[in-house]
C-alpha cells in the first residue's frame, strides 16, 4: 500500500493470518507493540495498544484482518515499526506467555520520497564588545564563527552579513549567519559586535609657572591674582573639578600650593599644580614693592537675544606705585572691546620701573535680553461663508493664529473673537495679541467674511423640440424658433449662454441646443432641446439598362437559354436593392420575344425599372472561324526537365458575334516538360458550333552551367634580397569538373616553371565545357624583397624638469626621437611613454622603439628627471590690526600681541626679522609692523599689520527728546496705533545712530500709559536715551468732539468757534475728570435755554442748542461727575 503524505481518507493496513487446516474454531487476540522489535522475546508485557481479535472457523486454515488504520500520514509516522503478537485472548496471568513457535509480524512504514522538514541546528556565538580609543572610527574584528549540524549530515553558510576580520563602525552592528541543509531548510545565528568608544585619555592642562610676590617686612600678606591655567580634552569637553585658590585670594608669608582639577566627561582627571611664595625684605626699600592696584568692581552689560556679545565701556583700574612710576603692562580687554555674551574674566597687569608687577582681575557679565516680539502665522486665516438671502449671520469655526519666539514661548495676550462665536453678515476683523515672556508682544488681524447668498435658480420657460425636412444629400437647413424665456426671485434673469440661436444653420441630424439663464446671484437654470434636420428622399434610382438580347436556334428547336450581364442601378442615398426581376440569366426562352423587367428600390422606396427584350429565332450552322498559331520552341537548363512556357493564344470569330473559349489543353504560363507537347484550343458560337485550333510546344534542354574549378590555395610566395629581380616558381595548376563530365583547359597566362619577377603577378587559368560554356580562375605568385637592416635612430638626450616642493609630478613636453630606414619608411613600433603624459617626480627611463616595413626594429633610451624645488614662500598666520585707546593726554601704550606664525612645505620655518616685539611702547597714532619669515629655500613671506593708538571718547550723544503724547481711541477698542515725531541725536563725533527701541511711529499702543525709550549710541559706544509717555484714553464720542474742539482752538489760534451740539449729547460724557486733565485750568460749562459756552483758558467756544432745552435737561447725569461742580443758575461748574 502508497500512502502519500498529508493524504486524506483512511487506508487501512492488512494482515493475513493463516494455520494449519483444522476442523475446529479457533480466536486469537492481536495487539500490536509500537516502536518494540519483539523478535527473540520470550514474552512482553500487556501493551497499551488497542486489542483485535481474529477468528478462524472450522475447517477455515486463513484469514485477512486490518491491524491499524491510517487516517492521515504524518512526518512523525515516517520509519515506525510496528509489531503484531497473536496469542490467546484469556491468558492465565497478568502476563502474556509466548511459547515457542508462536506467531508474530512486523509491519514498517518507509519514505519513498522522503522530505526532510528539519531545518540545522546552529551553535551560535554570544555578543562581541570591542573598546577602541575615542573619536576612533570602528576597529576590525576577528571572531569565530558559527557552526551547525543537520540529520542530513550537511549544513553549509547559504549568507552571512559580516565576516571575522572585516571592519566595524562605532556602535552595534548587527551580524546574521543564515545556514541551509540539502532540503533548503535554514536557520540562522543572529549576534551583535558591539565598538564602544572609550575615553582614557586625561584633558591637556596648559598649567602656569609658580609666582613669588615681595612684601615689606611688617607684611602678614598680600592679594595675588593670576591668569587661571586652562584645559582641553578629545572629547570636546571638560570642566573644572576643583581648585584649592583663586585669583584674588590673600596668600600669607611663605610657599602656598595652589591646586587645580581637571575632569573630562569619562571621568580622567588631569592637575595642575604651582606654588605661590610671598616673601619680605629686610626693610622697606623703594623697587621692591609692587604696585598698589585700585581695582574695579565687576561689570555688567546687556545686549539684544542672539546677537552674541557687544561692546562694553567701563572705567579701567589704576595703579600707584612708591617709585612714584607706574605703567599699565598687558591688559586682556580694554573699554569698548567686544564681549561675548556670557561672564568674561579681564586681568589688567601693572609694573613698575624695578619690574614688580601687581595685577587686577574683575569679570564681565554680558546678558542677552529679547526685545524681538514673537513672530505670528497670520497667512491664510481669512474665513469666508454664506447664510441665506436676508439671513443675520452665523456661527463661525475658524483656524485660530499660532505663534513663536526665540524665547521658545508665546502665549495669547488677547483676542476679539473665539472660534464658534456668532458672526453678522458682512466683514468682521478678528485681531490676536500675543506675548513672549519678556512682554514683547505682536498682533494678527483677519477677516471673517459672511455673505447673505441667493440659492434660488431662475424658473425656465423652455421649448419643445423642433424637426425639419430638407432634401437628401443637403448638408442642412437654417432653423427660426422662439427662444425660451426665464424669471427669477430677484426680478433679473438673462441668457448667460446659448449653444445656438434663431436663423442659424443646423447641419443633418440633431443637434442640442442649450440655454443657460442666471440670475445676479450666479444661479443658473437651463433649458435643452433638440433641433432635428431629417433628409428626405424621393429621387427614383438611376438604373443602367442592358440592349434587347437575340438568340439564333436551330429551326426544330423550341428555345434556348439566354444568359446576359444584369442591369445595375445607383441611389443618391448610396443603397440600391433589386426588388424583383422577372427573368434571370440562364433562363430558357422560348423562340419569339419575351419581355424582361427588372425593378429596382432605394431605402425610401422609390423604384426604377429596366425592361429590354429577348428575341429567339431560327439556328445558325456556321462553326467560328479560328487564328491558330505556328509552333512554339523555348529552351531550358540541362537536367531541369522542363519550364514554364508563355505564348500569345489563339482566337475566334463567329458570324453571331459572339464566340467563346469552350476547352483548352494547356495555357500561357503552363509547365511544358522537355521534348514536344501537343496544345488544342476548342471555341464554340452560341449556336454551338465548334472550331479547332492544335499546336506544338518544343522544349529543349541546353547545357549553360560553366565548368567548377577547383582555385582555392593555389597562391604562391617566395622571396628573393632586396633590389633582385625574380626567380623561376614552380606552383600546382587548377582543376576543373563540368555536368557534362569534361571540362578542358582553354587558356593559361603562365606554366610551372615560368621566371616571375619581384612583386605579385596573376596567373589565369581558363576552362571550357563540351557546350563552350568557360570557367576562369586566377591566382597570384608573389616574390618578396626581403629587408634585414634595422632603421637609423635619431635619439634625444635626457631631460630634467624642476616643480614646486611636495608635487607628486608633472607633465612633460619633448620632441619624439625619429628613424629612417633604407626602405624609406621608419615608425614607432612602440613607446614606453608620450609628450605630454604626467612624470611622476624621480627618473623616468623612457624607451622608443622604431621598426621599417620589414619588420626590423632600432630603439632609443632617454631618461625624464623631475626634480622637486622650493620656491614656495611659507604660509604666515598674521594677525588683524590692533587699536588701543588712550586718554587724551597720553602719549602713547605699551602693546601685547600674540606674535604671527609661519608653516612651510619644507617643515622649518624660522623669523628672520621683525619691525617691533611684544610689550613695545607705540605713540599716538599708526604704525606698521613688519615680521619676516624664511624656509631653508631662503623664500621670505611677510606679516605686515598696523598698531593704531587712538584718544578715548566718553560722551555720550545729545538727545533731542519729545514731549509725552496724549491719543484718544473709542471706548472698548482696548487702544490705537499712535504716530508721533521721533526723538533725535547728535554727537560730537559727527555720527550717532539708534541703537533700540521700545516702540515706534504706528505701533499699536493699548489703552493707559505706556513708557516708551530710544536710546542712540555713537562709534564709541557712548548711549543716551530719551522716554516720554504714550497716553491712550479711551472716550466717548462727544469727549472727543470736545477735545477736537480745544485742538482746534489752539492750532487755530483763535478764540470762538461755533459748533451744533445738542444738549443731551452733553449727557453722554461718561468722564469728566479724565476730560479735565487736559488743562489744568478751570473749565466752565454754561448751558442756558438759548446757547451753552465753554471755556478753556482764554478760548470761548459758543455751542448754539438748537433744542431750546434749559438745566432741567441735564439732571439725568450721572452725580459722580458732579463732584467740585455746582449748579448755580444755568451753569454747570466743573474742576
Amino acid at each position: 500500500m502508497t500512502v502519500t503524505e498529508g493524504d486524506a481518507g483512511q487506508k487501512s493496513v492488512a494482515i493475513q493470518v493463516c494455520r494449519q487446516p483444522s476442523s475446529e474454531a479457533v480466536t486469537l487476540a492481536v495487539y500490536t507493540v509500537a516502536d518494540y522489535a519483539v523478535e527473540g522475546s520470550d514474552f512482553v508485557g500487556i501493551p497499551n495498544s488497542p486489542r483485535g481479535d481474529v477468528t478462524l472457523s472450522a475447517g477455515q486454515t486463513c484469514t485477512s484482518v486490518n491491524v491499524f488504520v491510517i487516517s492521515d500520514m504524518t512526518p512523525e509516522m515516517i520509519s515506525k515499526t510496528f509489531v503484531f503478537i497473536m496469542y490467546d485472548p484469556q491468558p492465565s496471568s497478568s502476563m502474556i506467555h509466548i511459547v515457542s513457535g508462536h506467531s508474530q509480524t512486523t509491519i514498517t512504514i518507509t519514505d519513498d520520497d522522503p522530505v526532510d522538514n528539519i531545518p540545522p541546528v546552529v551553535s551560535c556565538i554570544n555578543d562581541i564588545t570591542r573598546e577602541i580609543p575615542l573619536n576612533s572610527f570602528g576597529v576590525a574584528v576577528d571572531f569565530t564563527e558559527p557552526t551547525a549540524t543537520d540529520n542530513s549530515g550537511t549544513a553549509s553558510v547559504l549568507s552571512a552579513t559580516r565576516r571575522p576580520g572585516q571592519f566595524f563602525q562605532t556602535g552595534t552592528t548587527t551580524v546574521t549567519y543564515i545556514f541551509a541543509d540539502p532540503s533548503g531548510n535554514t536557520a540562522d545565528c543572529v549576534f551583535d559586535i558591539i565598538v564602544v568608544e572609550v575615553d582614557d585619555t586625561p584633558p591637556d592642562v596648559t598649567c602656569i609657572q609658580d609666582i613669588t610676590r615681595i612684601v615689606t617686612i611688617d607684611s602678614t600678606g598680600i592679594t595675588v591674582f593670576w591668569t587661571e591655567p586652562t584645559a582641553a580634552d578629545n572629547s570636546g569637553v571638560v570642566s573644572l573639578q576643583s581648585r584649592s585658590h583663586a585669583p584674588g585670594d590673600f596668600f600669607s608669608q611663605g610657599t602656598t600650593q595652589v591646586t587645580y582639577i581637571f575632569v573630562d566627561p569619562s571621568g580622567n582627571n588631569a592637575f595642575c599644580i604651582f606654588t605661590v611664595t610671598v616673601t619680605t625684605g629686610m626693610c622697606t626699600i623703594i623697587g621692591q614693592r609692587p604696585p598698589v592696584v585700585s581695582c574695579i568692581p565687576d561689570v555688567a552689560d546687556t545686549t539684544p537675544l542672539g546677537t552674541g556679545g557687544r561692546l562694553v565701556f567701563f572705567t579701567e583700574p589704576t595703579a600707584t606705585d612708591d617709585s612714584g612710576v607706574v605703567s599699565l603692562q598687558q591688559r586682556t580687554h580694554g573699554p569698548g572691546t567686544f564681549f561675548s555674551s556670557g561672564v568674561t574674566q579681564v586681568t589688567y597687569i601693572f609694573v613698575d620701573p624695578a619690574g614688580n608687577t601687581a595685577e587686577c582681575t574683575f569679570r564681565v557679565n554680558v546678558t542677552e535680553i529679547d526685545e524681538v516680539p514673537p513672530v505670528i502665522a497670520c497667512v491664510g486665516l481669512d474665513v469666508s461663508g454664506t447664510i441665506p438671502l436676508n439671513g443675520f449671520g452665523t456661527a463661525v469655526q475658524f483656524r485660530e493664529p499660532t505663534a513663536t519666539d526665540n524665547s521658545g514661548t508665546a502665549n495669547v495676550q488677547s483676542r476679539t473673537h473665539t472660534p464658534g462665536q456668532f458672526f453678522q453678515s458682512g466683514t468682521t476683523q478678528v485681531t490676536y495679541v500675543f506675548i513672549d515672556p519678556s512682554g514683547n508682544t505682536a498682533e494678527c488681524s483677519f477677516n471673517i467674511i459672511i455673505t447673505e447668498v441667493d440659492n434660488i435658480p431662475p424658473v425656465v420657460s423652455c421649448i419643445n423640440d423642433i424637426t425639419r425636412e430638407i432634401p437628401l444629400n443637403s448638408f442642412g437647413v437654417a432653423v427660426d424658433f422662439t427662444e425660451p424665456t426665464a424669471t427669477d426671485n430677484s426680478g433679473t434673469a438673462s441668457v448667460l449662454s446659448a449653444t445656438r440661436r434663431p436663423g442659424q444653420f443646423f447641419q443633418t441630424g440633431t443637434t442640442t441646443v442649450t440655454y443657460i439663464f442666471a440670475d445676479p446671484s450666479g444661479n443658473t437654470a437651463d433649458c435643452v432641446f433638440d433641433i432635428i434636420v431629417v433628409e428626405v428622399d424621393d429621387t427614383p434610382p438611376d438604373v443602367t439598362c442592358i440592349q434587347d438580347i437575340t438568340r439564333i436556334v436551330t429551326i426544330d428547336s423550341t428555345g434556348i437559354t439566354v444568359f446576359w450581364t444584369e442591369p445595375t442601378a445607383a441611389d443618391n442615398s448610396g443603397v440600391v436593392s433589386l426588388q424583383s426581376r422577372s427573368h434571370a440569366p440562364g433562363d430558357f426562352f422560348s423562340q419569339g420575344t419575351t419581355q424582361v423587367t427588372y425593378i429596382f428600390v432605394d431605402p425610401s422606396g422609390n423604384n426604377a425599372f429596366c425592361i429590354f427584350t429577348v428575341t429567339v429565332t431560327t439556328e445558325d450552322n456556321v462553326p467560328p472561324v479560328v487564328s491558330c498559331i505556328p509552333d512554339v520552341a523555348d529552351t531550358t537548363p540541362l537536367g531541369t526537365g522542363g519550364r514554364l512556357v508563355f505564348f500569345t493564344e489563339p482566337t475566334a470569330t463567329d458570324d453571331s458575334g459572339v464566340v467563346s473559349l469552350q476547352q483548352r489543353t494547356h495555357g500561357p504560363g503552363t509547365f511544358f516538360s522537355s521534348g514536344v507537347t501537343q496544345v488544342t484550343y476548342i471555341f464554340v458560337d452560341p449556336a454551338g458550333n465548334t472550331a479547332e485550333c492544335t499546336f506544338r510546344v518544343n522544349v529543349t534542354e541546353i547545357d549553360e552551367v560553366p565548368p567548377v574549378i577547383a582555385c582555392v590555395g593555389l597562391d604562391v610566395s617566395g622571396t628573393i634580397p632586396l633590389n633582385g629581380f625574380g626567380t623561376a616558381v614552380q606552383f600546382r595548376e587548377p582543376t576543373a569538373t563540368d555536368n557534362s563530365g569534361t571540362a578542358n583547359v582553354q587558356s593559361r597566362t603562365h606554366t610551372p616553371g615560368q621566371f616571375f619577377q619581384s612583386g605579385t603577378t596573376q596567373v589565369t587559368y581558363v576552362f571550357i565545357d563540351p557546350s563552350g560554356n568557360t570557367a576562369e580562375c586566377s591566382f597570384n605568385i608573389i616574390i618578396t624583397e626581403v629587408d634585414n637592416i634595422p632603421p637609423v635612430v635619431s635619439c634625444i638626450n635626457d631631460i630634467t624638469r624642476e616643480i614646486p616642493l611636495n608635487s607628486f609630478g608633472v607633465a612633460v613636453d619633448f620632441t619624439e626621437p625619429t628613424a629612417t630606414d633604407n626602405s624609406g619608411t621608419a615608425s614607432v613600433l612602440s613607446a614606453t611613454r608620450r609628450p605630454g603624459q604626467f612624470f611622476q617626480t624621480g627618473t623616468t627611463t623612457v624607451t622608443y622603439i622604431f621598426a621599417d616595413p620589414s619588420g626590423n626594429t632600432a630603439d632609443c633610451v632617454f631618461d625624464i628627471i623631475v626634480v622637486e624645488v622650493d620656491d614656495t614662500p611659507p604660509d604666515v598666520t598674521c594677525i588683524q590690526d590692533i587699536t588701543r585707546i588712550v586718554t587724551i593726554d597720553s602719549t602713547g601704550i605699551t602693546v601685547f600681541w600674540t606674535e604671527p606664525t609661519a608653516a612651510d612645505n619644507s617643515g622649518v620655518v624660522s623669523l628672520q626679522s621683525r619691525s617691533h616685539a611684544p610689550g613695545d611702547f607705540f605713540s599716538q597714532g599708526t604704525t606698521q609692523v613688519t615680521y619676516i619669515f624664511v624656509d631653508p629655500s631662503g623664500n621670505n613671506a611677510f606679516c605686515i599689520f598696523t598698531v593704531t593708538v587712538t584718544t578715548e571718547d566718553n560722551v555720550p550723544p545729545v538727545v533731542s527728546c519729545i514731549p509725552d503724547v496724549a491719543d484718544t481711541t473709542p471706548l472698548g477698542t482696548g487702544g490705537r496705533l499712535v504716530f508721533f515725531t521721533e526723538p533725535t541725536a547728535t554727537d560730537d563725533s559727527g555720527v550717532v545712530s539708534l541703537q533700540q527701541r521700545t516702540h515706534g511711529p504706528g505701533t499699536f499702543f493699548s489703552s493707559g500709559v505706556t513708557q516708551v525709550t530710544y536710546i542712540f549710541v555713537d562709534p564709541a559706544g557712548n548711549t543716551a536715551e530719551c522716554t516720554f509717555r504714550v497716553n491712550v484714553t479711551e472716550t466717548t464720542e462727544l469727549e472727543i468732539q470736545l477735545m477736537d474742539i480745544i485742538d482746534t482752538i489752539t492750532r487755530e489760534n483763535t478764540t470762538t468757534k461755533e459748533v451744533v451740539l445738542a444738549s443731551e449729547r452733553i449727557a453722554e460724557i461718561s468722564d469728566f475728570e479724565d476730560f479735565l486733565e487736559e488743562d489744568p485750568q478751570r473749565i466752565e460749562l454754561v448751558i442756558s435755554s438759548l446757547e451753552s459756552v465753554v471755556r478753556a483758558g482764554e478760548a470761548s467756544i459758543k455751542v448754539t442748542d438748537p433744542a431750546v432745552r434749559t438745566i432741567d435737561n441735564l439732571m439725568n447725569l450721572d452725580r459722580d461727575i458732579l463732584e467740585d461742580g455746582m449748579i448755580e443758575g444755568g451753569r454747570l461748574w466743573l474742576r
